[in-house]
């Protein structure tokens, strides 16, 4: 699981790891179940959430780079 703080406005994006085949079946990153994001904490205009995605999928706040890219 994947936790992160965020400020308000900010925004978290979620992407097929750049390994993954690009043949894969959208379905087969969803054989395990859906993608969880839960609120974990908020407070003075920042939230914390939680994150339960298949390793295969990149989970990062928007702005940051992709390693290799």
């Amino acid at each position: 699981m994947l936790a992160l703080t965020l400020k308000d406005g900010q925004t978290v994006r979620i992407f097929p790891d750049e390994n993954l085949d690009p043949a894969t079946p959208v379905g087969e990153l969803f054989r395990d179940g859906a993608i969880e994001v839960t609120v974990v904490h908020h407070e003075n205009g920042r939230v914390r959430l939680a994150f339960r995605a298949p390793r295969e999928l990149r989970i990062l706040r928007a702005g940051l780079r992709r390693r290799g890219g």
